[in-house]
């Protein structure tokens, strides 16, 4: 980057610099999109989590048995589906703040010695494209799920589990790009 001789202009990098902003790089247009797009991959998550959530409250109001004198506790089959919905509502809310907590790397001219910011920014936003469509898979199958064949079929659940994973998986090597390779 070429040195600035007139002291305004100069004054004027460091503020806008120093602040984080300049709006004639490539480099920032990608961080503002990486962020939108992270934005973009919870709202599929947190539609899913809200869809768990009544789920499990139709689940428990319609199939569970109410407690009775031979049966007072439900039983287990039911209890560990209802738990499950939990737990995978849960895990997707978690998902959707991690994923919208994710750093961007900050612009420094200390890192551009070390690495490629453009580069870097690209890849990143890859990643957060892949988390995109497995956030919008996940609310699908979220989506998929039936209350009247869960109790038939729990296993559908697990879809989600495993989608769920994926999406960690992507997160962790999102995560692996921002790590400093020696």
């Amino acid at each position: 980057m070429p040195e600035i001789s007139n002291p305004v202009l100069k004054t004027l990098d460091l503020l806008m610099l120093g602040w984080g902003f300049n709006f004639y790089r490539v480099e920032n247009q990608l961080r503002a999109d990486d962020l939108l797009v992270r934005q973009r991959a919870c709202t599929p998550l947190n539609h899913a989590a809200e869809k768990l959530g009544t789920l499990a409250t139709e689940f428990q109001t319609r199939l569970m048995p109410a407690p009775s004198r031979e049966q007072p506790y439900p039983p287990a089959e039911l209890t560990r589906i209802l738990t499950r919905l939990a737990s995978l509502r849960s895990d997707i809310s978690c998902a959707a703040a991690y994923i919208q907590g994710l750093p961007a790397p900050v612009q420094d001219r200390i890192w551009r010695r070390f690495r490629d910011e453009r580069g870097l920014m690209e890849q990143l936003l890859n990643a957060d494209l892949q988390m995109l469509q497995l956030s919008a898979g996940i609310e699908s199958s979220v989506d998929g799920i039936v209350l009247s064949e869960l109790k038939a079929r729990p296993d559908s659940l697990e879809d989600v589990a495993a989608a769920l994973d994926k999406l960690h998986r992507t997160c962790r090597d999102r995560q692996a790009l921002l790590e400093i390779q020696t």
